[in-house]
């Protein structure tokens, strides 16, 4: 699934089949798709859209049935025509599947915690299903779902204030998400991953956790449990995209061990959120129009949890206009939020790592404590030419107000925040010389608060050259001006921060081969010796057969920082802060 090419998910994974030969004529495949796993209407004749790509592995080509010049932009739009299916109706797909699951835990006992016995029995039972209301339109449904089976997520140490951000690896909230995923800003930045939905806030670990003295345990449960939820996703016969997403989270209770005696404390509250989003294409595909909303409620019951928001509303409008055969194009996004909640929850969002309303150098900000909403806005706005080779260029300007915040369903870095970026590349795809492929590319970005203070400036030149023996060599140089941060103290005065500086470098042997080999090396050096970074990594496969390889990936790096935020404590009634190295 991709959006014209300007990205690709194959995470779409339907029932296939495909068989292949070698004889006198070259090489064949015949690939079966039982027509239950395609959306398409009830017209008597139909005409379908289609590309058949062969990747040649060994000589690093792709072979297409209809010919995309590498000077255009677009995927799909440039697709070939099949006429003439007829005699076929439209399937509406039925698929339940109950399951139930065991499990057994072994682990190293805990002596005088009754909930670390060194061992546990669970079990879980629920159904998924699949109804196609249309043959355009499937209602996706799960009750009591098990993701116990899902890929875990790599280990990482986080000494920021702010919080990580983790790819979704379960099915139910996969499919289709082309369709409910709404990402504000594009590209590759620290805004990038700020989006109205971020589905793992559903099913996530409880927010509460119980206040416990010595020889005082608890058993906390590890995530919230999905109840019941269901997804409707597909296209309406006037084309209209459509997703919609209801679930419902149960309330989740921690067990408390005091000295023998125990009771319950809710770490979770009943929980329902509901996710709509609409898109249509007009003008043969060169205007795109779109909406979303987001809601969600809390149940709470229990004051321990009066820091939680009760409610929140998130909303979205989105424009996108091609021109000039789609090389050119003007896109515009708008959100905006509306929390609530009670003044414990709405002052802890105004002191937030997001936001540090209390910072006593931002003149243009307060914390009011009596305050039960705060509301907010955020966009994006860029223009840019996008060709598969040649000149192109994107200019972009996103923003988040000091109010805004997407945290109860979506994900939001930071608010208060301006953006501008410039990137300019030129892309050679025509083999010449000793060249296979030559790109190059050059970046400025800078950022404000708004307090109209410039907090930061740099730049960047990057090149990534493919020489005809399909050996390949890229590097690149980056450099950040002295800066302001309005966060480094965790809501103390903004601080200048040294610029810095660093550069990579990287060589990978022809990848096609059975033995293969991949270096790179890397420093980044911080101004005045705040701090230091370099990385050396190398890579060596050897792959006998198609389906095994073997590999060797030794790293080393070296790290030293002495801008580590410690603590914050007071002296002669003034605010000191501690830093580490």
């Amino acid at each position: 699934m991709t959006n014209d090419g300007d990205n690709f998910d194959d995470s779409w994974d339907p029932i296939w089949q495909t068989k292949t030969s070698i004889d006198n004529d070259g090489w064949n495949a015949e690939i079966k798709i039982p027509l239950s796993q395609l959306r398409f209407s009830q017209k008597e004749e139909q005409r379908w859209g289609l590309q058949v790509v062969r990747y040649l592995f060994r000589e690093s080509e792709n072979s297409m049935w209809q010919h995309i010049p590498s000077n255009i932009s677009g995927w799909t739009s440039h697709y070939g025509e099949i006429e003439g299916i007829d005699h076929i109706k439209p399937q509406r797909q039925v698929e339940i599947a109950p399951f139930a699951v065991g499990k057994f835990d072994k682990y190293e006992k805990v002596v005088g915690n009754p909930y670390a016995t060194g061992k546990e029995f669970g079990y879980n039972v629920g159904v998924d299903g699949k109804i196609g209301i249309t043959n355009n339109m499937i209602l996706d449904f799960t009750i009591n779902p098990d993701f116990g089976q899902v890929e875990a997520d790599p280990s990482e140490v986080n000494l920021s204030a702010f919080e990580s951000f983790f790819s979704e690896k379960r099915p139910f909230f996969i499919e289709g998400k082309n369709i409910t995923n709404y990402q504000i800003t594009p590209g590759g930045n620290p805004w990038s991953s700020d989006n109205l939905f971020y589905s793992r806030r559903i099913g996530r670990k409880p927010h509460g956790e119980p206040e416990l003295d010595d020889n005082e345990y608890a058993d906390v449960p590890e995530n919230t449990k999905i109840l019941g939820a269901f997804k409707l996703t597909g296209k309406t016969n006037d084309g209209w995209s459509i997703g919609i997403i209801e679930n419902i989270a149960n309330k989740e209770i921690a067990e408390i061990d005091i000295e023998g005696e125990k009771h319950d404390e809710i770490v979770e509250p009943y929980t329902n959120y509901l996710i709509g989003r609409v898109q249509k294409d007009i003008n043969k595909g060169n205007t795109i129009i779109g909406g979303m909303f987001t809601t969600t409620n809390r149940k709470l019951e229990d004051t321990n949890l009066d820091y939680l928001n009760s409610s929140a509303i998130t909303g979205g409008v989105d424009f996108k206009q091609y021109f000039w055969k789609k090389k050119y194009y003007v896109t515009a996004m708008f959100v905006t939020s509306k929390i609530n909640g009670s003044t414990e929850a709405i002052l802890d969002q105004q002191t937030s790592s997001r936001r540090y309303f209390q910072r006593p150098d931002a003149d243009y900000l307060s914390v009011d404590s009596s305050l039960t909403t705060l509301v907010g806005h955020g966009g994006n706005i860029s223009f840019g030419k996008q060709t598969n080779s040649g000149f192109r260029f994107a200019f972009n300007t996103t923003w988040r107000s000091p109010g805004l915040e997407l945290n109860d369903v979506g994900y939001m870095r930071q608010a208060n925040t301006i953006f501008q970026y410039l990137w300019a590349g030129y892309s050679i795809t025509k083999p010449f010389s000793i060249f296979r492929r030559i790109n190059i590319n050059m970046n400025q970005w800078s950022g404000w608060d708004f307090g109209s203070v410039n907090l930061f400036n740099g730049a960047n030149i990057n090149t990534w050259f493919q020489f005809k023996n399909l050996w390949s060599v890229s590097g690149g140089y980056n450099i950040e001006f002295e800066n302001i941060s309005n966060t480094i103290l965790r809501g103390g005065p903004s601080m200048k921060v040294p610029g810095n500086q660093n550069y990579w470098f990287e060589i990978e042997t022809n990848y096609t081969k059975k033995v293969r080999f991949n270096a790179s090396v890397s420093e980044n050096k911080g101004n005045e010796n705040y701090e230091y970074y370099n990385g050396y990594y190398l890579s060596a496969t050897y792959q006998p057969v198609d389906n095994i390889s073997f590999s060797l990936n030794p790293y080393f790096s070296t790290y030293k920082a002495d801008l580590q935020y410690i603590d914050e404590f007071t002296y002669n009634g003034e605010a000191r802060y501690v830093f580490g190295k």
